[in-house]
């Protein structure tokens, strides 16, 4: 093949690539002109759906704040406001319990400027993550797909990472210039999504 010949294949190439192109974009185009009611319309209504109530459980005296279903679906670890007594009323809200990827345990996370993790086989406290210099309740919280790393979120607008096996920090992520208000571990494990009170959205990875 000579140059010339050479050089009008590249250039029927290119032609074709730019058809092709072409012809992609304006499928996408159309996908993008489907309204959510044309979509809707192709599909069968949903029939009534019949939900109650099915048990009540019972055992908070005060303000049932979150709760969570064990992996296996067959437990849940709910946490409520906690009303201490002393000279002055005052309360600790444990925010946020999350099941440990096991199944075996709990973490919660607290006003009281903590994280722990709860043994159920046990039934007893195992790890407490806490610094002296942390004195700002803990509003989220979760765990790694392993377990080994709990993501906590704080009033003073950071998160914590915890190794859970050693009670120690392991990492602190700034960025967000209000409180933490929520956070989860992306379902495969690679990243972290944060709320905040200051509007934003982030995620670390």
């Amino acid at each position: 093949m000579d140059s010339a010949t050479e050089l009008e294949h590249i250039e029927k190439l290119a032609k074709e690539a730019e058809c092709l192109k072409k012809r992609l974009e304006d499928e996408r185009q159309k996908l993008n002109d489907i309204t959510l009611a044309s979509v809707a319309d192709r599909l069968e209504a949903i029939n009534c759906i019949n939900v109650k109530p099915r048990r009540i459980l019972k055992g908070h005296q005060a303000k049932v704040l979150c709760s969570d279903w064990s992996p296996d679906k067959r437990h849940i670890v709910s946490s409520s406001q906690v009303n201490l007594f002393s000279s002055i009323l005052f309360y600790i809200d444990i925010k946020l319990v999350r099941f440990h990827p096991g199944g075996d345990a709990v973490a919660t996370g607290s006003d009281d400027a903590t994280c722990r993790l709860f043994d159920l086989r046990a039934d007893r406290e195992v790890a407490v993550y806490a610094k002296e210099s942390i004195i700002f309740g803990a509003n989220a919280i979760d765990l790694s797909i392993s377990g080994r790393l709990l993501f906590a979120g704080y009033n003073d607008y950071t998160v914590n990472v915890w190794d859970t096996l050693k009670c120690q920090r392991v990492a602190l992520l700034y960025g967000h210039e209000n409180r933490v208000s929520c956070l989860r571990v992306s379902p495969d494990g690679t990243a972290l999504s944060t709320g905040s009170w200051d509007a934003t959205l982030r995620v670390w990875a």
